[in-house]
């Protein structure tokens, strides 16, 4: 009878040694076995079980769980073995899923796990040559590439996934958490075109400053209108005025670029009668006038555009004592708040001790409490409603008792 036994688990035990015989594998505290092709180097085993991991992190955040996956995990030999572990990864894992979903996952998962851009750079390029940034944006690889990137949440994205009819999934996720759908769609959308211009499918018209800009027609429900201007090196930014009746609904998009087209910095804010002024953060600043409506918008509206050199505001006067700061202030139009700053002379280290909202343009004076030492300086910034930041120093704080 032992004799038996001992036959039985020999001739059960040969098939998994003739496998392995044949394979590398390798293992890790977490994960199937991989079986990897004969020959496979030392760095190609740690590259695959990194792959491996990735793969099951971004598979568990999209879904809460682990994917389904053999153990051991077989790879077979032919092509790249970062393609081809990927591969049998998908086939495995990808059952699970509704077939319609499964393109848009599929792509997410290059773009998170190999760091593919190609799915999201075939929608975005169609997405580009039609004009139009709607509502049709809110599905497919870019939006759950978008939301694998931004979500600080895992939950968050089991309920918010798949978005559903127009979104209502995801909308509804939001709403339980008290966030807003407008301000989600500004980050995605400003998401989304930085990485348009990045990669070469908007090119509009360049100008030099000053300039005017007019539109030559309406603009149709999400179409945009663009325009790239270079930024002098000695310019601290670019100042524009907004006019015409016709701006509700268009939204004002900046992206700033360096020479080799990459983006250095963007923002989006409403488009509303007045004066904004956009940081320089790089060599290209491009303006993209989007319509936001349902309605033909934008006739009639004109933007001048120029080279600022100055932040929007002007220190008055300033005056410490007892730790309580009297600040006067004149402010151009569309600051958004300010922060106050303290550093030790000649230091480049600086630690916010107060922040206040703007008053709104013209001359307005700020009582504030600060924790200030001695042989601190004091230091004022400001954030713009297009999203610029410009600081300045104050006037020398309270002398040392």
């Amino acid at each position: 009878m032992c004799r038996l036994l001992l036959v039985v688990t020999l001739l059960t035990a040969q098939p998994l040694w003739a496998a392995a015989g044949s394979v590398v594998p390798v293992s890790s505290e977490s994960g199937p076995i991989l079986w990897l092709p004969p020959g496979t180097d030392l760095e190609d085993q740690a590259g695959a079980l990194e792959e491996t991991a990735r793969f099951m992190r971004s598979w568990s955040l999209l879904f809460g769980r682990v994917p389904e996956l053999s153990d051991p995990l077989q790879v077979p030999d032919g092509g790249t073995l970062e393609e081809t572990l990927f591969g049998i990864l998908w086939q495995q894992a990808a059952g699970s899923l509704a077939p319609a979903d499964r393109p848009a996952v599929q792509g997410a998962l290059r773009w998170s796990v190999l760091e593919d851009p190609a799915a999201i750079m075939g929608a975005l390029s169609k997405i580009a040559a039609s004009g139009r940034w709607d509502a049709s944006l809110a599905e497919g690889v870019p939006l759950y590439a978008f939301l694998m990137e931004e979500a600080t949440e895992p939950a968050f994205l089991r309920e918010a996934l798949p978005p559903g009819h127009k979104a209502h999934r995801l909308k509804a996720a939001l709403s339980r958490r008290g966030a807003s759908w407008d301000r989600f769609w500004n980050r995605y959308a400003s998401w989304l075109l930085g990485h348009a211009v990045e990669w070469g499918f908007v090119a509009p018209a360049s100008g030099t400053l000053p300039a005017v800009w007019m539109l030559d027609g309406p603009l149709a429900p999400g179409e945009m209108s663009a325009w790239r201007f270079p930024q002098a090196d000695y310019a601290s930014g670019v100042s524009l005025e907004v006019s015409g009746e016709a701006v509700q609904g268009l939204r004002l998009f900046h992206v700033s670029t360096d020479d080799l087209g990459r983006v250095t910095g963007a923002g989006l804010c409403d488009l509303e009668p007045g004066t904004l002024s956009l940081p320089r953060s790089g060599k290209w600043l491009w303006l993209f006038l989007w319509n936001t409506s349902e309605i033909e918008a934008g006739t009639g509206a004109a933007l001048t555009l120029w080279s600022s050199y100055e932040a929007p505001f002007d220190v008055m006067g300033s005056s410490l004592k007892d730790g309580v700061l009297d600040l006067q202030l004149h402010e151009e139009p569309g600051i958004a708040d300010f922060r106050l700053w303290t550093k030790p002379n000649r230091s480049p280290d600086a630690a916010p001790v107060a922040e206040f909202p703007s008053e709104g343009q013209g001359e307005h004076s700020y009582r504030l409490l600060v924790p200030y030492k001695a042989g601190h300086d004091l230091r004022l910034s400001c954030r713009t409603l297009a999203g610029g930041a410009y600081s300045a120093d104050l006037p020398a704080g309270e002398p040392a008792p």
